[in-house]
């Protein structure tokens, strides 16, 4: 299938076809006879719109993030739209289109430095060698992780645009004093409580169970013990990074690639230096003139009403401003100071601390890489070679066993493989990708994939064998550690029982000396502990003995679990902090309860006023086809709409 492909894009049909194509939409655009717009926008937001296929990705990402806080438990997309996720989902995305928008409007759009100067900040983008920008490496991590250059840009510019919008309406936002003394003297306020522990060895053990108790116990647990999809798979893999370690690199070859690649292969020249900028001539003059004198470039910078920009060991490409850097590099040797400097983001100044010449590459030095790179190419051309005899034998009509064998590759027999690629025991198959496994999951049985281009000389082709339905597996199958379970749980309903007949003594008034005896149990203390010191509690408490302790009034009984059994206690002190102690902490945590409000409260109310401005318009029967789930397959009442693991974008 994908050599007759590859023969048509290569014909004259194909050409003619294409340029066709493209005199029509010269002369006709792309609109319809009827010369309206055609749309695939879930949302819309004024001029910004999510496609299906955007919503798409962002549906199945929450999906993959919503089923590893399920216990990796697969969760499909007609099961989150029955929950009414994807409504939920639609009005989060709403939401942050139209904030976006909304800053669009008024005027808040980074410029292309900044998004590079922002891009700069993250090494995997960058050569290690070279210290320039490796566009290959951009594009394969963003795919590895289901985003386009263009998507991570355009989410890149709308997070740049979003900070500087906040930062903008909230300066200078302080949190009350108020505020923050009532969030202090709710953290510092102290409790006491005296409890006794009812032990689970003091209740009578229940019996075994019976069959319809166990069946009941079944159907109460029923999401916990569903065993999710399993398919049985064929892989054939084509992969140039196994076969390049069995090859021997050509030295003939090495040589060639390393004249080829020898100034790549070099060590660049690398400049220590600090950057201040200045706001004019005058300024800069000034900061010239001080740091030739040999002041400090922080004090110069400082003084200038600025931060330094400092750069340890930078090649010329790793510099943000590329005017800066030719101004740096063009001195001729360390301790002189360049400026003023024109730069892409203002006047500068610049006094260059040290240089680490540049070294030529010595093949010895980098023959191991050299040699690494030409049996990868190898690879690539020998896998290349495979995948075509392959394609050639299926298109033939040999099986996909068959086909393998003639291009001189294996195929894998993978049973019991779960939507997230584990194994019947609950392990990651390491050579499972997200993209084999979507395209085996949306196979019927005996369905096959054609071969499938992964990049970088990957290839791959999967067959489903044998679909097992998600199911609960039957009692027998069940029954051993189910027993147990059930065991365990009536156990621990006797214990709670218990210790709830000893905590109503002590609301009728009995003293806990008396209540703990009868229970044959020892009165214990925890004292003075606060919320701000109940993690140093936790280990010997519990966070449920610690949470029903900050829960109730003085003199109040409450019962929790605790690692012994069940604990009866009651608060007997309430104390709260002296007020210097208040106020000492309400001014230490100001500045966190403002970030705080910013990022909850101001910000809801930003996005909901954004909202309410822009008027958003989404389209659920698009967003469904895109996910797709069908109205039919739509309960009549969905239930409440279920929360996303994270927002949208973060």
């Amino acid at each position: 299938m994908m050599s007759l492909f590859r023969r048509f894009a290569k014909s004259w049909v194909a050409a003619v076809l294409m340029g066709l194509l493209i005199i029509s939409f010269g002369i006709w655009g792309i609109s319809d006879v009827f010369h309206r717009r055609i749309s695939d926008a879930v949302i819309k937001a004024g001029s910004r719109e999510i496609s299906r296929t955007e919503f798409k990705t962002v549906f199945d990402r929450q999906l993959k993030r919503l089923s590893q806080e399920n216990g990796n438990q697969p969760v499909t997309a007609r099961e989150a739209v029955a929950q009414g996720f994807d409504k939920y989902l639609l009005q989060q995305l709403a939401v942050q289109e139209s904030l976006s928008e909304l800053i669009r409007r008024d005027g808040i759009r980074p410029s292309a430095e900044l998004v590079v100067q922002e891009l700069r900040k993250i090494p995997a983008f960058f050569n290690q060698v070279s210290g320039a920008f490796d566009e290959t490496a951009y594009k394969q991590l963003l795919a590895q992780n289901g985003l386009t250059p263009a998507e991570f840009e355009k989410g890149l510019r709308d997070e740049i645009a979003e900070q500087h919008f906040t930062l903008g309406m909230t300066a200078g936002m302080r949190a009350p004093r108020t505020y923050a003394a009532l969030i202090a003297g709710f953290t510092l306020q102290n409790r006491s409580a005296d409890y006794f522990v009812v032990d689970p060895r003091q209740v009578d053990a229940p019996p075994q169970p019976t069959d319809a108790q166990l069946q009941a116990f079944i159907k109460e647990h029923e999401a916990q013990l569903r065993v999710p999809e399993t398919r049985n798979l064929s892989l054939v893999r084509f992969s140039a990074a196994a076969l390049a370690p069995t090859l021997t690199a050509d030295p003939a070859e090495v040589q060639k690639r390393f004249d080829f690649e020898k100034a790549r292969l070099a060590t660049p020249e690398k400049r220590s230096f600090v950057q201040i900028q200045v706001k004019d001539a005058a300024q800069a003059a000034q900061a010239v003139r001080r740091l030739n004198q040999g002041e400090d470039p922080a004090a110069v910078a400082k003084a200038l009403g600025d931060k330094p920009i400092v750069y340890t060991d930078a090649t010329k490409a790793s510099v943000a401003d590329p005017k800066v850097a030719d101004a740096v590099f063009a001195l001729p040797q360390a301790g002189q100071t360049a400026g003023p400097i024109q730069g892409s983001f203002g006047l500068a100044v610049a006094r260059l601390q040290s240089i680490t010449p540049a070294k030529p590459a010595d093949l010895e030095a980098v023959r191991p890489q050299v040699e690494a790179e030409v049996k990868a190419n190898e690879a690539q051309e020998k896998v290349y070679d495979q995948v075509q005899k392959y394609d050639d034998a299926r298109g033939a009509g040999a099986g996909m066993d068959q086909a393998a064998a003639k291009a001189g590759v294996k195929v894998y027999q993978l049973p019991s493989v779960t939507a997230d690629g584990r194994d019947q025991t609950g392990q990651p198959i390491p050579a499972l990708t997200q993209k084999m496994l979507q395209d085996a999951f949306s196979l019927p049985k005996g369905g096959e994939t054609d071969v499938v281009d992964l990049g970088r000389g990957e290839y791959y082709a999967v067959r489903v064998d044998k679909i097992t339905p998600a199911h609960v597996p039957p009692l027998d199958e069940l029954r051993p550690n189910l027993t147990v379970a059930w065991m365990q749980q009536e156990l621990r309903k006797r214990v709670q029982a218990r210790a709830d007949g000893f905590a109503e003594r002590l609301k009728k008034g009995e003293s806990l000396d008396t209540v703990a005896a009868a229970a044959g149990a020892k009165v214990q203390h925890a004292a003075d502990i606060s919320r701000s010191s109940a993690a140093q509690h936790q280990q010997d408490l519990g966070q449920a003995f610690l949470a029903q302790m900050f829960n109730v009034k003085a003199g109040e009984t409450f019962t929790a679990p605790v690692m012994t059994g069940i604990a009866v206690g009651k608060v007997t002190q309430v104390q709260n902090a002296p007020p210097q102690d208040i106020g000492r902490l309400a001014e230490q945590g100001r500045p966190q309860l403002t970030l705080q409000m910013m990022q909850n409260e101001y910000g809801e109310m930003i996005r909901n006023a954004a909202r309410d401005r822009i008027k958003p318009k989404i389209d659920e029967a698009l967003a469904r086809q895109a996910i797709g789930v069908s109205a039919e397959e739509v309960p009549a009442a969905s239930g409440a709409p279920a929360k996303a693991a994270k927002q949208p974008g973060e």
